[in-house]
C-alpha cells in the first residue's frame, strides 16, 4: 500500500480544527505558502532520499511545521496544531499497518 501524504487542504483543515476557525480563515492566516509547502514535502523527501520509515517521515513533518511557522498566530496555534498533526500521522500509520 502506498503512503498517503498530507497536502495543502489537509494542512488547512488541521490548522482550522486546531484554532477553531473556518478553513477560509485558516487560509487567510497563512503567512508563507512556500514554508508550508516545504514542511509538507519533508516526509516525501525523507522517504525517497533517506529511506525513512513512516515514523521518521511523521517526525520530519512535525519538525517542518514547527520550524517553519507558516501560519499567523503561530505561538498559540502551533501548540494546538501539533497534536492534531500527530493524530493525522498516527491515523495514516494505522491504515497502513
Amino acid at each position: 500500500m502506498a503512503t498517503e501524504y498530507l497536502d495543502l487542504d489537509d494542512a488547512f483543515d488541521a490548522y482550522a480544527e486546531a484554532v477553531e476557525v473556518s478553513v477560509d480563515r485558516a487560509k487567510d492566516a497563512l503567512l508563507n505558502l512556500g514554508q508550508l509547502e516545504s514542511a509538507l514535502a519533508r516526509p516525501q523527501n525523507a522517504g525517497a532520499y533517506e529511506n525513512a520509515d513512516i515514523v521518521r517521515q511523521g517526525a520530519t513533518l512535525l519538525w517542518g511545521v514547527a520550524a517553519n511557522n507558516p501560519f499567523a498566530m503561530a505561538t498559540n496555534a502551533q501548540r494546538q496544531l501539533r497534536p492534531t498533526i500527530i493524530h493525522d500521522v498516527v491515523r495514516q500509520v494505522s491504515s497502513i499497518t
